[in-house]
Parts: C-alpha cells; structure tokens; sequence
C-alpha cells in the first residue's frame, strides 16, 4: 500500500496547478532486537552493551583522507548497516560496567562470566527482524480498513477547480495501474466544496436580488426595485472587478463576505432613492432634488458605512489562525460597501431623474412625514433628547442585563472540570 501511495504522489506532483503531496499515515520501519535477559545476565551482559555496540557501529566521523599532487582523496570507512544480517553478525563488545563486574567477580574468585577472548555476536543473544514502529505514532482508517492519505496542495493564486480537473482526469488513468485489492477513495475534495460554494453563491445572489425587487415594488413601486436591484448588480460587479484586480481569490470567506453584505448594499441607494421622492412630493425640481438626495446625506451616510466595515475589523486584525483564515471577510465586506457608497452618489440619483415620476396632483406641496405613525414616533424621539440623561441611564442598564444574561447562558452550557 505504501509503494502504490508513493507511485501517486509521484504522478500527481506533476500535475500542473499541485504544488505539494504528501502521505499521512505511513508506518515508521524499525529494526526489532529480541534477546533474553536471563542469556544476558549468565553472559555477562546487559542491554548498554548492545546499545553501545550498535552506537559506536553506525556512527559517522571522518575517516580522513590522502593528498596526491593537487587532489585529495577522502577515505569513507564501511560497516554501515544495510540489512537485519548485517546487524545480527555485529560482535558485542562490553560496556564498561560489564567490564567492571566481570573484574569484580575475578577478584573475589569465583570464575567470570565470559573471558575477555570470547567473541559473542549478536545473532547469539537474540534475533533481529524487520518490522513496523509498534504502537503507532499515526493510524488512518476508511470505513474500518486500514489506509493511507494523500494530501495535495495547490500552487497559490490558482484555480482550485481547475486543478481538481486536472487531478481528477491524472486519477482515472492511475486507477488503472492499481493492484487489485487496493482502491481509492476521496475523504475531502476541495475543488468539488469551492465548486458548489460558487454556485451556491449565485444562486443565493439570484434570490437576494429577486427578493429585494419583490419587496422593493411592493412597498415602493416597481420602478424604485428597478433602481435598487440594478444598483445591487453593479455593486457587485464592481466589487468583483476591484477584488480581480487586487488579487482575491474568490473563496469560501470571500464569497461568504458578499453573501453577508447584500442586505447592506442597497442602504446606501434607498435612503438617496427615497429622499429624492420626499422632495419631489414638496415641489422641488427634479435635478435640484436629485443634487440634494445625494448631497445632504452623503457624509451620513459614508460615517454609517464605515462604522459597518469596521465592525468586521476585528476579524482582520486578529493575529489567530481564524484571523489569517477570515482576513477576505473584512476586506470584501469593505470593498463592496465602500463601492455601494460610491454607487449611491453618482448613479442612483441619476436613475431617479430618468425612472421615477412626477408626484401626482394630491401628493404635491405636501408632507410625506406629516402621518399618524412619523408623529408618533417623532413625540417618542423628542423625549427621549429631553430625558437624555434617563434614556441614557435605561439603555446602559438594558445593556448590562444582556451582558449578565449571556454569561449566566455561557456558563451554564459549558462543562465544569474539576
């Protein structure tokens, strides 16, 4: 399994867009030494001595070299290991506290364990086999069998789709060459993700704009809709444009980033769409209402728009992995409400002029805010500029009961480790 995963990754790392494959969960080979400790100890020796034998075998040091006119020839001395065999007709030599004990028993007379010119070799204490790493660092199971993964990377700025493609067509040729017995599956496909997030980013596009000229023409007329929904398109259009043009890639935390700001594109273009018709319901010519719809609200309005991009500013500021990860999400959310803005001072006025109509003989000279509900609420909102300081004092304690309630929430979903 490991020699056909290695065949792989030898494929598909030339495949054009991959630039990196690697293998997950392939099992360490080890060199296993059996020996028996009671065979060590009637022979005098313990597990230092093989330890130190094996060391001082494999160690690399300079083995020199000959000068000869004007080369030198470097001297590489052998005894490398190259199989179990080798290893197992390595002769032991003595650590030096079994020197010592077999000194030790010399002295007090009774007979060593081995005399210094016995010659013991490895294959006479124990057995030497191949084998894996035993237990495991890392295991893979698909499905309950035992396997390999191969990871593949993508060479940045790429199309992932395309790459996908490409591997895709590499893996049916490949398959082929298989052994039998071993198959291959895919755990988590990421040209196929960013594939159906595209898609499923259109679609949602689609309805938003469908649903915002529904509800536009039914509370504003159709040609208010109109206006607003063509401005949605070419704010997003145009924020793909700019984000082409910086080198965004459209990804998950991108696309996601304009999914979440269509409600807040098209506030821009309501409020100047709507106080165009507000001055033209009070008499006002249409190029001059036009001016002042776009005009008089224009730094409001850009205040407002910052004040939501930077709401996600945190996200981009953070120095986490989820920073690095959701970083698109605050500057396509930017782009896109900045370029609204935009939007909403140059072609929503001008496509007011051009759609909407001339307010009909009764709704002229008249007051659009002189109604039961906009008196209401203007009698709520003038108190409450008189009675600041109480208003002010019942928002702060409104937010602090909030704030208790979602910890006492927090806390009592969390487990309590003892």
């Amino acid at each position: 399994m490991e020699e056909a995963a290695k065949g792989l990754r030898k494929e598909l790392s030339l495949v054009k867009g991959v630039s990196r494959v690697e293998l997950w969960g392939v099992q360490p080979k080890v060199i296993y030494l059996d020996s028996s400790e009671v065979q060590l100890s009637q022979l005098g020796l313990t597990d230092a001595s093989i330890i130190s034998t094996l060391k001082n075998q494999n160690m690399v040091v300079d083995g020199g070299g000959l000068n000869i006119q004007n080369k030198r020839t470097r001297f590489a001395p052998s005894g490398e290991f190259k199989s179990p065999e080798d290893i197992a007709d390595l002769a032991i030599r003595a650590s030096l506290a079994d020197e010592l004990s077999n000194l030790m028993s010399a002295q007090a007379g009774s007979e060593p364990f081995r005399s210094s010119d016995d010659l013991i070799r490895i294959r006479d204490i124990g057995t030497v086999s191949r084998g894996y790493l035993d237990p495991p660092m890392t295991l893979m199971r698909y499905n309950g069998e035992r396997a390999l993964g191969i990871s593949l990377s993508n060479v940045s700025g790429v199309n992932v789709v395309d790459v996908g493609k490409a591997v895709d067509a590499r893996l049916e040729e490949l398959i082929e060459d298989l052994p039998i017995g071993l198959e291959l599956h895919r755990v988590h496909w990421m040209s196929d993700i960013v594939d159906e997030s595209v898609k499923g980013f259109f679609i949602n596009l689609a309805l938003a704009v469908a649903i915002v000229l529904v509800v536009l023409t039914l509370a504003m007329g159709w040609r208010m809709g109109v206006i607003i929904g063509t401005d949605l398109i070419f704010t997003i259009l145009g924020t793909l444009i700019i984000l082409a043009v910086m080198g965004i890639d459209l990804q998950r935390m991108s696309l996601g980033a304009l999914v979440i700001a269509l409600g807040m594109m098209v506030d821009n273009s309501i409020v100047v769409a709507d106080g165009f018709v507000v001055r033209l319901q009070q008499g006002m010519d249409r190029k001059q209402a036009a001016i002042e719809a776009a005009g008089q609200p224009a730094i409001p309005l850009l205040g407002a728009t910052v004040i939501a991009v930077m709401a996600f500013y945190p996200i981009y500021a953070s120095v986490e992995s989820a920073g690095e990860y959701c970083r698109t999400l605050f500057t396509v959310v930017g782009i896109s409400l900045m370029f609204s803005w935009v939007v909403s001072q140059t072609m929503t006025p001008v496509k007011c002029m051009d759609m909407l109509p001339d307010p009909k003989p009764g709704e002229a000279d008249s007051d659009p805010y002189d109604t039961k509900m906009f008196r209401i609420f203007r009698g709520l909102l003038d108190k409450a500029i008189r009675m600041r300081v109480l208003f002010m004092a019942c928002m702060l304690g409104c937010w602090c009961w909030l704030a208790v309630v979602s910890l006492l929430l927090i806390n009592s979903s969390s487990p309590i480790r003892r």
